[in-house]
């Protein structure tokens, strides 16, 4: 099973108004959160039949230190910490196996095909709040980019920021589990909270997906 933590694990700080009226401060999304994603990894390892769990990892925007964006030094941020702390909380499973980049980017090799990991907001602005035009330029540009460094190229790329699912080409855009809040009125279309789960056949390459609808959990956990 591989689990790709896409970034904006925090509210973070770049905002003024989500600093005043957030559910908590920084330092406790980041401890609290960091714990939480601990034991969903090891809930999955405990009732799935996997014999190994791969967790990778990007940095967002929302865990930034800095007002404006960076593409430099991109581990200076609360979602490389918030990872780290997982990290650290699963080191005596050796089931569980951690990738945290220190980039803006990753590549993960699922079922024998390349999968380019980012969080999505290194993209230019969106037309109208679509974002077809950014992702294949910004996929364009990834590809260029992989061959001059060594000659290689990716096969997916998996990403999120937009708040909505959606699939562009080769790109797979995930869910939010934040859903819409006051803060969205006005800037997103109303999405209830959602993840991928996602299929990869060796041979033919991603071959089904389930979108997990996080407002009908229940309330214990149970194998289906």
């Amino acid at each position: 099973l591989v689990v790709l933590s896409l970034g904006d694990n925090v509210s973070g700080v770049i905002h003024e108004e989500l600093q005043k009226h957030g559910h908590q401060h920084i330092v406790d999304q980041v401890y609290l959160g960091a714990l939480t994603m601990s034991l969903f990894l090891r809930r999955l390892l405990a009732l799935g039949p996997f014999p190994k769990i791969r967790f990778s990892c990007v940095s967002g925007n929302h865990g930034r230190l800095s007002d404006k964006k960076e593409s430099k030094r991109y581990y200076k941020n609360f979602d490389y910490l918030f990872n780290s702390i997982v990290s650290t909380a699963l080191r005596d499973i050796p089931q569980i196996q951690i990738h945290i980049p220190k980039c803006l980017f990753t590549i993960v090799e699922v079922a024998g095909h390349r999968i380019l990991q980012s969080h999505g907001h290194e993209l230019p602005p969106s037309s109208l709040g679509i974002p077809l035009y950014s992702v294949n330029r910004g996929s364009a540009a990834y590809q260029e980019l992989f061959s001059i460094a060594d000659g290689t190229r990716f096969d997916y790329w998996v990403l999120g920021h937009y708040h909505r699912p959606a699939e562009l080409d080769n790109a797979i855009i995930n869910g939010t589990m934040a859903g819409l809040s006051e803060f969205g009125i006005g800037k997103f279309k109303p999405i209830r909270p959602m993840q991928k789960l996602i299929g990869f056949n060796s041979r033919w390459g991603k071959s089904w997906e389930y979108p997990i609808r996080l407002d009908k959990a229940p309330d214990e956990a149970k194998v289906y």
